[in-house]
């Protein structure tokens, strides 16, 4: 694999990233997108349960497959992704990820509340300037 696909699923927008893999544990980030897809838009107005709306699924599917044209002219890559908040509480969130399965052969890991916080962090630390 040359190249890494990252989609990461979260409440308000789906963020993708191709990453050119240079060595053991090197990379460049060659591409960075991120569409707003409103993924948690009305989850809460269904009593007892969040569940995620059609018209939310369907956008983000359409962002998914518009990244996924972007990334097939790319050789020798792997997909992988994330999802966060939105997906994790969402009744019917199976729905979401079979159809991301399907369009992009990969299956996203759905991050605990403990996990997306441990990335935060990590992300919000490597950003810092310690100088």
């Amino acid at each position: 694999m040359n190249n890494l696909v990252v989609l990461d699923f979260g409440s308000n927008s789906v963020r993708f990233s191709i990453n050119q893999i240079t060595g053991k544990n090197d990379f460049k980030e060659i591409l960075r997108r991120k569409a707003t897809t409103r993924l948690a838009e009305g989850m809460g107005l269904a009593k007892g349960e969040k569940r995620l709306t059609q018209g939310a699924i369907k956008r983000t599917m359409t962002a998914v497959a518009d990244f996924k044209k972007i990334y097939q002219q790319y050789s020798d890559y792997q997909v992988v992704g994330i999802a966060t908040a939105a997906v994790r509480e969402a009744v019917n969130r199976q729905e979401l990820l079979d159809q991301v399965t399907r369009l992009t052969g990969c299956r996203l890991q759905v991050l605990s509340a403990d996990q997306e916080t441990y990335f935060d962090f990590l992300a919000v630390t490597n950003s810092l300037n310690y100088s």
